[in-house]
């Protein structure tokens, strides 16, 4: 085998193959039939990368994707085998790294049937629901995963209602039905390795085939039944909340911010107090250790009396964070607070004393 191409679609793909096997990291490098490959497989995923190269001589070569990924190459590579050796050359710098021989697992982690992917969706769409979504901090009693709906809309919500958060927005076409749980991560490190615009998705006995024409990823679904997050962000609205208000998000996440920069470093259970009026939405945080405090303006407000509430401040950072709105209505009830944009909606639990 010899081959030359650009070097960071080449590091780019190794990365992928890190991410989705960190244990194995082995990858195998294919030139044949005008066509320049890179696969890794095993524990029921499968993974195959297209890359465009200028292909000299067709072989195989099974590599550690971790040697290839560290190199410090230029814009270009030339890689070619020799005996047990995998030859780089870039510019000034060349070498050379040991081939792997133990090819069977990836040979064997190849699809035997390919699962068809009826959904073809902008990928960027996707992107945009994941992130507004999944929750930045993995806390020890959340479930990790997130549920991916397709029909007339795109909905994605997590799958438990301990840190429920929802994004839901039209599309402009109905899809194939599409239901799945997947790991966040998994989902968002391959969406970003993918170039293309458009992917496909497609899913079959608990396995999800994400596709483009460069990528091709095969891997297990999260089989555990989710809580019905959507279903249940409605039936929180069906009694009528104490106020509702509208208030710029970025101003009040730098708000509370600010009051809470008196505790810095204090965990992660900090609460503040918040006091809703009319006209403001006001912020308070003390302890024996000092205090703070300060208004935000709100854009309308329903509120007849003052209402207090306390909530936790890294919790309620991390999930207003996930909403994508200049402003964001937020629902009062005595034991939650619904925070809602035009396209997502998060639950703040209301913190005791």
């Amino acid at each position: 085998m010899r081959v030359s191409l650009k070097s960071k679609p080449l590091k780019n793909a190794m990365a992928a193959v890190q991410e989705m096997f960190p244990e194995q990291q082995q990858a195998l490098l294919t030139a044949v039939d005008g066509k320049f490959t890179a696969e890794a497989g095993g524990g029921g995923s499968y993974l195959k990368l297209t890359l465009a190269a200028e292909i000299m001589d067709d072989g195989e070569v099974l590599v550690d994707s971790n040697h290839l990924r560290s190199l410090d190459l230029n814009e270009f590579v030339e890689l070619e085998l020799e005996d047990t050796s995998l030859k780089f050359k870039s510019e000034k710098l060349k070498g050379k790294i040991a081939t792997l021989t133990k090819v069977d697992a990836i040979y064997d982690a190849r699809p035997l049937q390919t699962i068809e992917t009826p959904v073809r969706i902008n990928k960027d769409i996707v992107k945009r629901a994941v992130d507004g979504t999944n929750f930045p901090v993995a806390l020890a009693q959340t479930q990790e995963g997130l549920r991916v709906k397709i029909d007339t809309h795109l909905t994605v919500t997590t799958t438990d209602q301990f840190k429920a958060s929802l994004h839901k927005e039209a599309l402009p076409f109905e899809m194939t039905s599409f239901d799945v749980v997947m790991k966040p991560t998994l989902l968002l490190s391959a969406l970003n390795k993918i170039p293309e615009q458009e992917i496909w998705l497609g899913e079959r006995r608990g396995t999800l085939h994400l596709e483009s024409p460069t990528f091709s990823m095969y891997h297990p679904t999260i089989q555990a039944e989710p809580s019905d997050v959507e279903g249940w962000l409605d039936s929180l609205k069906e009694s009528d909340p104490i106020c509702t208000v509208e208030v710029p998000l970025k101003e009040l996440l730098g708000t509370i911010k600010s009051v809470s920069s008196i505790l810095s470093g204090s965990g992660f259970d900090t609460k503040f107090q918040c006091q809703v009026t009319d006209k403001e939405i006001r912020l308070l945080l003390a302890d024996q250790h000092g205090s703070a405090s300060s208004t935000v303006a709100l854009t309308s407000s329903n509120a007849s009396d003052t209402h207090d509430v306390s909530l936790v401040c890294k919790y309620t950072i991390d999930m207003l964070s996930l909403l994508k709105a200049a402003d964001i209505k937020l629902h009062f009830w005595p034991d939650h607070v619904v925070a809602e944009s035009p396209t997502g909606a998060v639950v703040l639990p209301t913190a005791s004393d």
